[in-house]
């Protein structure tokens, strides 16, 4: 019998020196003249800890623009013109514009007289408040005039100076109600304005026109949007690209280099990583990485082209092991290392539990091997 059997009293199990599996005859069985594995007791396996990254990963990704929006009409009505480009030519697909350029206009006749009539209610509105406050004058002079009589003379009785001054706080009441008209007038008359502006749509940024969904004619709702055309920018790009989750924590923004490739580009492009996003895909566990495209140096790279990125990383000194090989109990965390062909327990700090296992942040370097209960098949 070649096959020795270790004890591992601080795992609690045992563990085959060569193989951590006993001799077995075709079948299954323990090859006759072995003593085979002790009753009871599961065969180990040898993992080897594995670096969490490289000291470089390739990722795939496409140029998105920095902006792009489908606009539409806030207003209910037809779409009656389009913008012009450069060439005075309606605007169509592919055609640039400039930020607060004219794209298209809706009827606005009806927004038109909706302005008029928010302008005459609000000079109704004020010309009875100022013939309130005309009349409130007039009977303030009254008040003066009575309690000179009242208080003076005594030739009128008290009650009258007090009917003089309760028509005075009267007015005052109807002119405070009159003035709050006024305000409502006004607001009334700014939101008229407003949609009046709105029947022109402008571009809200520099950017070229890649879809037109409406035509001349056609009637739009306010609620919800329709959509009449899409504007993206071409010059404001950035390259989108997808690295497994593994990666995550040797990605830094600004510091973490990224160089690109793309059949659009004629040399390599060498940038900095601008911004990670930090949200794993539970379908793929992979997460975004974004890289702003300087338009200086951008090329002949338009959005949703394909790029191929190298990322410089610092693989740093985590491994990761299949979860199954961890120990947890009282003392800690541990592993089982193989140190000299013998078992030995090992504290590890742990780290992220990833898809492909648990990150070990430091007790043990890549290349170690650690025994694992086997795979579950």
């Amino acid at each position: 019998m070649n096959t020795k059997y270790l004890k591992i009293a601080a795992s609690g199990f045992l563990l085959a020196a060569t193989g951590f599996a006993a001799e077995q005859a075709p079948g299954g069985t323990p090859a006759a003249g072995s003593a085979g594995a002790p009753t009871g007791v599961a065969a180990m396996e040898l993992v080897e800890a594995k670096p969490v990254c490289a000291a470089e990963a390739t990722a795939t990704g496409r140029v998105l623009p920095l902006y792009s929006a489908r606009l539409g009409s806030r207003l209910t009505a037809q779409v009656v013109s389009w913008g012009t480009g450069e060439d005075g030519k309606p605007l169509d697909v592919g055609m640039r514009v400039k930020a607060g350029q004219i794209l298209f206009a809706v009827e606005s006749d009806t927004f038109r007289a909706k302005v008029a009539v928010a302008e005459a209610t609000l000079a109704s509105a004020s010309a009875q408040v100022s013939d309130l406050e005309a009349r409130l004058l007039d009977r303030q002079a009254d008040e003066a005039r009575y309690r000179r009589l009242v208080e003076v003379d005594r030739t009128v009785p008290l009650k009258k100076l007090e009917e003089v001054r309760l028509g005075v706080e009267t007015f005052r009441l109807q002119i405070k109600a009159a003035k709050a008209q006024v305000q409502g007038a006004q607001a009334a008359l700014d939101a008229a304005r407003i949609d009046l502006r709105d029947t022109e749509v402008k571009a809200p940024f520099d950017g070229v026109v890649t879809k037109r969904m409406k035509g001349l004619g056609d009637h739009l709702a306010g609620a919800p949007l329709v959509e009449v055309l899409e504007l993206t920018t071409t010059d404001r790009l950035e390259a989108e690209l997808r690295l497994p989750e593994s990666y995550l924590a040797q990605v830094v923004p600004g510091t973490t280099v990224v160089a690109l490739s793309s059949p659009q580009l004629q040399d390599e492009l060498t940038l900095p990583v601008t911004r990670v996003v930090p949200l794993v895909d539970a379908a793929n566990g992979t997460f975004s990485v974004r890289v702003a495209i300087p338009a200086e140096k951008a090329g002949g790279l338009v959005p949703g082209a394909f790029l191929t990125g190298r990322l410089r990383l610092d693989a740093g000194t985590a491994v990761i092991v299949p979860l199954r090989a961890v120990i947890r109990d009282a003392a800690g965390a541990a592993v089982m290392v193989l140190e000299n062909g013998k078992p030995v327990r090992r504290a590890v700090e742990l780290g992220s539990e990833l898809t492909e296992g648990v990150v070990v942040k430091s007790g043990l370097k890549p290349g170690e091997q650690v025994a694992a209960s086997p795979e579950k098949k």
